[in-house]
């Protein structure tokens, strides 16, 4: 299911908001609710049947923000300088995975049930997502990108 949302979610993306950057950098910011909320109807599912679409969702909201982020970087860092930055990205990426990764894991094996986990990394998700728009819509000139 995580697997067939990455797959479509950027193709989806792009037919919806189109490829220009300023539609790829409004899909970032849809697709970071759309994966929060779809792991915070997640975590309240009964069972798998319940469950895999809102997994699909949710990986359909991170494919779009990985795909659209990382063709944003390579369309507007200089030639010289991608496999630098693409690089630090990478590695960012990675160690920001592996913190959440051990503190989801800490939390539960702290006794915080896993629904309870999955709700706060769903809300937790949102605060990107709204750093984003206030970045898009407020700081940044909507004009200039």
């Amino acid at each position: 299911i995580r697997g067939v949302g990455a797959a479509i979610g950027p193709i989806l993306a792009w037919r919806i908001f189109g490829e220009t950057d300023k539609a790829m950098h409004q899909a970032i910011g849809v697709a970071f609710f759309v994966a929060s909320i779809s792991y915070m109807f997640f975590s309240f599912t009964p069972n798998f049947l319940w469950a895999a679409p809102f997994v699909l969702i949710g990986h359909i909201g991170g494919a779009v923000q990985w795909v659209f982020s990382t063709t944003l970087l390579q369309k507007k860092v200089p030639d010289a300088f991608r496999g630098r930055v693409l690089s630090a990205e990478m590695t960012f990426f990675t160690i920001i995975l592996s913190v959440s990764t051990y503190m989801t894991g800490a939390a539960i094996d702290g006794g915080v049930d896993p629904r309870t986990v999955a709700f706060v990394l769903g809300m937790l998700f949102m605060v990107p997502g709204f750093s984003w728009f206030l970045y898009l819509f407020i700081l940044k000139n909507k004009a200039a990108y």
